[in-house]
């Protein structure tokens, strides 16, 4: 019984790690808007327990927070930052995948664009970021929160 039980528990741990597929019917992917008036971007999770927030207003001022090492810091992209920002957003595309990753250690990555009587929401994870679409965008708010941190 316990052996069974210890067996269980390694398969559980190893899979942990990889990519798990499923097959489901896939509704249509949202799209964001060009004339967002907020983005909230997260990163969480890994081996640290890491939790960052920044929140970035439509005229460019921004708010950040790292909750694991209890700081904040305020600023404003600077016009080429904010153009490419925009740039981000307007060419997002979301791809429909039959995958989800399961990984122990990965970051989240968890993105809201609010606009006009709408958002929208996305989410992904080292496993699958490449493959979501956000790559691009997920790249520029990471460097945008590194850039903040050291503040």
């Amino acid at each position: 019984m316990i052996r069974n039980l210890m067996f269980l528990i390694a398969a559980l741990a190893l899979a942990a790690c990889g990519p798990a597929r499923f097959e489901e019917t896939q509704a249509p992917q949202p799209t964001a808007s060009a004339d967002w008036t907020s983005i909230k971007f997260t990163q969480s999770g890994g081996i640290m327990g890491l939790l960052r927030v920044i929140e970035i207003s439509r005229d460019g001022g921004w708010t950040f927070a790292d909750e694991r090492a209890q700081t904040s810091a305020r600023g404003k992209l600077s016009a080429a930052e904010l153009d490419q920002l925009d740039e981000l957003i307007v060419s997002l595309s979301m791809t429909a995948s039959d995958s989800f990753g399961v990984c122990a250690d990965c970051f989240t990555y968890s993105v809201e664009i609010f606009s006009p009587g709408s958002s929208f929401a996305a989410e992904a994870i080292d496993i699958n970021l490449d493959e979501s679409g956000l790559g691009p965008l997920v790249d520029f708010l990471t460097s945008l929160m590194s850039k903040a941190s050291a503040q």
